[in-house]
């Protein structure tokens, strides 16, 4: 009986072990993709704006108007492609972004995450799937750290 207990508790561990690295490479790549996002979008890299979002992308933000009436405003994968191409964010980090994200996994199970990234301008909550072995970013629902902008 020893040696089936000893054989059954070495098997889970071995698949701990598993189990553990899978979840610690996920988190890389959850990361990987955070940065990709940011950067791609503050240096005008479509290349790495591809890489971090899906086809299906919603992004949205409250937006307010002139007499104070709010909206959702949203927009898709071209456009956070267009946007970064032109140079949109370029524009945000010639006004003093330093270059310093803070990426937080706040929840992560199998094939989907979410996650908060802030610099200096922004807060976005971010919902990541795994998608044929890649994360990507699906939805974003983000705002102006200070409300000043």
């Amino acid at each position: 009986m020893n040696k089936f207990a000893l054989l059954f508790l070495g098997l889970c561990l071995i698949f701990n072990s598993f189990v553990f690295a899978d979840k610690v490479a996920d988190q890389k790549a959850i990361k990987e993709t955070a940065e990709n996002y940011f950067f791609g979008w503050y240096e005008g890299n479509s290349e790495k704006i591809v890489k971090a979002i899906h086809t299906c992308l919603a992004k949205r933000f409250i937006a307010t108007l002139p007499n104070n009436q709010q909206f959702i405003s949203e927009i898709n994968y071209d456009a956070m492609v267009a946007y970064t191409s032109i140079g949109s964010g370029m524009k945000k980090a010639q006004q003093g972004w330093n270059e310093k994200i803070k990426i937080e996994i706040l929840a992560m199970e199998d094939e989907i995450a979410s996650v908060k990234i802030t610099d200096d301008i922004y807060v976005d909550y971010v919902h990541m799937a795994k998608v044929n072995g890649e994360w990507k970013i699906v939805n974003v629902l983000w705002k102006f750290k200070n409300e000043n902008k």
